[in-house]
């Protein structure tokens, strides 16, 4: 199917930050200072001392973390626990590998912001992370897992909203951008509804216009998104709200082999409007996608 150019607008910048390979992830929020390649999103530094966190507009500078615990479960603990115990009513027979209720007024290292729009504002406020930006020489802004710890067999949930007139994409991405590597599935938030969209190498290899089932959300109400990988490059998403648990729609997809035996990463991303995450998980299923 041909991509409409405009639609290409919101898709191709995230893939700039967004395909990410386990190999390369830790040069995208680097130990040290270093200038970003061409069209390559500079890295924002992580504020310790605000709840708000803002780039800054050009320069590439290292992530500043404080030496406080993790704000993450850690293994074992009761917050973990607990994390099972609601995924077990959630997402039955998954098994929770890495979660994050935002309880800190600090992102966690396992989370990286990219992107030089000086409008970029992130903030972790009451255990909900905010991503805002304006429209700002068609760069997009990114919160993103620091490690690519997603395989075959394994997926993310979250809990998100987003307000009116957002354009933002909820993804799993892996490869190098602009190489055949790059392998990136993505459910984009486009002002009143919801599209899917996945990019193989330099081309989107699918788009699903707001016509579908699941393009039917509002602004300004909580929603649980599931991305999932089978064992033999299968994706499964579904969408389900607060107030209808029962009522879920499942998207799933038969990709190419090429798509199996990667790691990947999730990457939140806004290119204008605000959208915001309350819990995250990232979990190991028994059966397959």
């Amino acid at each position: 199917m041909q991509i409409h150019p405009a639609r290409l607008r919101m898709v191709v910048p995230f893939l700039i930050l967004g395909s990410i390979p386990c190999s390369t992830i830790g040069r995208l929020f680097p130990a040290t200072a270093t200038a970003a390649p061409p069209l390559l999103p500079s890295l924002a530094a992580v504020s310790t001392a605000a709840e708000t966190l803002t780039p800054p507009p050009t320069a590439t500078r290292r992530p500043i973390f404080t030496s406080t615990p993790p704000c993450v479960a850690l293994p074992g603990s009761e917050e973990m626990r607990a994390a099972q115990r609601e995924a077990d009513v959630l997402i039955p027979g998954a098994t929770v590998t890495w979660f994050d209720d935002f309880i800190c007024r600090q992102l966690d290292y396992g989370w990286g912001t990219g992107g030089s729009n000086p409008t970029m504002k992130i903030s972790t406020v009451g255990g909900v992370v905010r991503i805002q930006a304006e429209e700002y020489e068609d760069i997009w802004e990114g919160l993103g897992r620091t490690q690519s710890t997603i395989r075959d067999g394994m997926g993310f949930l979250v809990r998100s909203r987003y307000e009116e007139r957002t354009t933002a994409n909820l993804a799993l991405v892996t490869g190098v951008w602009r190489t055949a590597s790059n392998h990136s599935w993505m459910l984009a938030f486009r002002y009143d509804g919801i599209q899917r969209a996945g990019w193989e190498g330099w081309e989107g290899t699918e788009w699903q216009g707001a016509d579908s089932p699941h393009s039917m959300l509002k602004a300004g109400e909580w929603y649980y998104l599931l991305i999932r990988l089978g064992k033999l490059g299968q994706i499964t998403a579904e969408v389900w709200g607060d107030e209808s648990p029962e009522s879920r729609t499942k998207i799933r997809r038969n990709m190419n082999a090429g798509w199996a035996g990667r790691d990947w990463a999730a990457l939140f991303q806004v290119y204008a409007g605000a959208l915001e995450l309350d819990r995250y998980w990232e979990a190991e299923f028994s059966g397959d996608a």
